[in-house]
């Protein structure tokens, strides 16, 4: 797998490339007691999408509704609804923002109504691009880490977010990359 993420109901998504392609798939729990340490899945994945054909992607799960968001270009987030329909809520997020068609991260923080997407810019480099997580999902920062240690984010910046504080975090990844975490206050 090169991601997977999990919702509430122990649905778990699992990003892979299986050859030149990219392969998102759903596993369902036939038992999903978690608290008792019990969780087993079904053996065979529902395939929800395999024409991906990009080097990267990203996924993240939404922890407020079970909504799935992909990052896999062209320059464009999809949100999925919750399983068992994972149908397309929207195709938008992103258009005319995003600037790589590819995405390395993504990640949800639902209690500051933040969607973080990596993105990269011609004579920058890797960037963090703060959009609202409900309609119209309008761009609320850019955040190209000009205020960390090595000065940029390199080429693949991987994000993570802290729902209990707001913070957001940025491990500056890549070949070239400095592979600092970096943490930023959502404001």
């Amino acid at each position: 797998p090169v991601q997977i993420a999990v919702d509430s109901k122990g649905i778990l998504y699992v990003l892979e490339r299986p050859a030149d392609f990219m392969r998102l798939s759903r596993y369902t729990p036939t038992v999903y007691k978690p608290e008792e340490g019990e969780i087993q899945y079904t053996p065979s994945p529902t395939v929800i999408d395999e024409t991906f054909i990009v080097s990267f992607a990203a996924i993240a799960v939404n922890p407020a509704n079970d909504h799935l968001f992909v990052h896999n270009g062209p320059l464009l987030i999809t949100e999925l609804s919750a399983a068992p329909d994972n149908d397309v809520v929207t195709e938008t997020i992103g258009e005319d923002v995003l600037k790589i068609p590819t995405g390395s991260s993504v990640a949800v923080d639902a209690v500051q109504n933040r969607l973080y997407a990596s993105d990269f810019i011609s004579g920058t480099g890797g960037v963090v691009r703060i959009f609202e997580l409900s309609a119209p999902y309008d761009l609320i920062d850019t955040v190209d880490g000009g205020e960390t240690p090595a000065g940029d984010f390199g080429t693949q910046p991987v994000i993570a977010a802290n729902e209990g504080t707001g913070e957001f975090f940025v491990y500056d990844g890549g070949e070239f990359a400095s592979h600092d975490v970096s943490e930023f206050d959502a404001g």
